[in-house]
C-alpha cells in the first residue's frame, strides 16, 4: 500500500495510462476525424510527457518548478485546442463514427476518471501540488471524453457543428483549470500555504467525519464513565485503546501511521466537546455535562 501511494508510483501509473489512452485516442479520431478526439489525445499525449517531469521533479524535490512547467503545457494546449476548433467551424469537415471511435472516448473517460481519484487521492494525501495538476487534468478528460461521446452521436444525427463545439468547450475546460493551477502555483512559489484539505475526495472527507464524530463519542463515553477525569490520563487511555503494534494485522497495513498525533487529535475533539457544552473543563479536569449524557444516550 505504501508503493501504491507514493507520488512517485503515481507518476509512473499515470505515465502508462496516459501513453496507452494516447494512442488509442489518436488513431480513432484520426480515423473519425473527430477534432474532440484528436485535441483530447494530443493533450493526453502531452499528459504522458508531464508525467516523467513530475517524476523527475519529485526525485529532485524540485515540484515547484515542475508544476510551473506543467501549468504552461497545461494553457499551451488548452490555446491549441481552442484554435483547431475554430478552425474546423469555419472550414468543417464530415466526421466518421464507428465502434472504434465510440469505445475510444467511452473507455478513456472510465479510465481517466479512475486515475483522477487516484492521482487526487495521493496529492490530497502527500501534499503534492503536482499531483494534483495531473489530477484536475485526468478529471477533464473524463468530463471531455463525455463530451466527444455527445460530439459523435451529433455527428450519427447529421449536426458535425456539435463536434467543433464540444472541441471549443474543451479548450475552454483545459484554459480555466490551467488558470486556477497557475493562480495555486503562485501562491505555492510565494511560500503560501495550499488547503489541500479542500480537494480531498468526498467519500475521504465523509469517512475523515465519520472517524471524528467516533472518536468524539469514545471520549464522551469514557469521561462519562470516570464521572471527572484528568486531560493526562484522557490522554493515556487514548494511546492505549488505539495502539496497533500489538495487532499484526492493524500493523501491517500501516494503521500505526495514521494514527500519528494522537494527543493533538484527542485535544482538539476535547475542545470541540467543550464549545458544545458537552464537556466541562475545570483546568486539566474534565467533566460531562447533562447535555453530553443526553447526547451520549441518543448516540447509543
Amino acid at each position: 500500500m505504501d508503493g501504491l501511494l507514493h507520488p512517485q508510483t503515481v507518476s509512473l501509473v499515470g505515465l502508462a495510462v496516459h501513453i496507452v489512452l494516447a494512442v488509442f485516442k489518436l488513431i480513432a479520431g484520426t480515423l473519425s476525424s473527430s477534432i474532440g478526439l484528436i485535441s483530447d489525445g494530443m493533450d493526453t499525449a502531452m499528459d504522458g510527457f508531464s508525467s516523467i517531469l513530475v517524476f523527475i521533479g519529485l526525485r529532485l524535490k524540485k515540484e515547484q518548478y515542475i508544476n510551473v512547467i506543467l501549468v504552461l503545457l497545461m494553457l499551451g494546449v488548452g490555446a491549441g485546442a481552442g484554435y483547431e476548433a475554430i478552425h474546423r467551424i469555419l472550414v468543417p469537415e464530415a466526421l466518421g463514427v464507428d465502434l472504434l471511435t465510440f469505445s475510444a472516448a467511452i473507455v478513456s473517460g472510465l479510465v481517466c476518471l479512475i486515475l483522477g481519484w487516484y492521482q487526487q487521492y495521493v496529492a490530497a494525501r502527500s501534499k503534492q501540488l503536482p499531483l494534483l495538476s495531473q489530477a484536475v487534468d485526468s478529471r477533464n478528460h473524463a468530463i471531455v471524453a463525455a463530451g466527444v461521446t455527445v460530439g459523435l452521436v451529433a455527428a450519427l444525427l447529421r449536426f458535425p457543428l456539435l463536434d467543433s463545439l464540444v472541441g471549443l468547450a474543451i479548450a475552454g475546460l483545459i484554459l480555466k483549470s490551467g488558470i486556477e493551477l497557475a493562480i495555486e502555483t503562485v501562491r505555492a512559489l510565494r511560500g503560501e500555504e495550499i488547503d489541500f484539505s479542500r480537494y480531498e475526495l468526498a467519500f475521504v472527507e465523509e469517512y475523515n467525519r465519520f472517524q471524528e464524530q467516533q472518536l468524539a463519542d469514545w471520549l464522551l463515553s469514557v469521561v462519562a464513565e470516570e464521572g471527572s477525569i484528568h486531560l493526562s490520563k484522557l490522554l493515556a487511555r487514548s494511546r492505549e485503546m488505539l495502539a496497533v503494534e500489538n495487532v499484526p494485522v492493524l500493523r501491517e497495513m500501516g494503521w500505526g501511521k495514521t494514527l500519528t498525533g494522537i494527543e493533538k487529535r484527542v485535544g482538539s475533539v476535547m475542545e470541540t466537546l467543550v464549545a458544545q457544552s458537552l464537556v466541562v473543563s475545570h483546568g486539566k479536569k474534565l467533566e460531562i455535562t447533562e447535555k453530553g449524557i443526553s447526547t451520549l444516550e441518543g448516540n447509543i
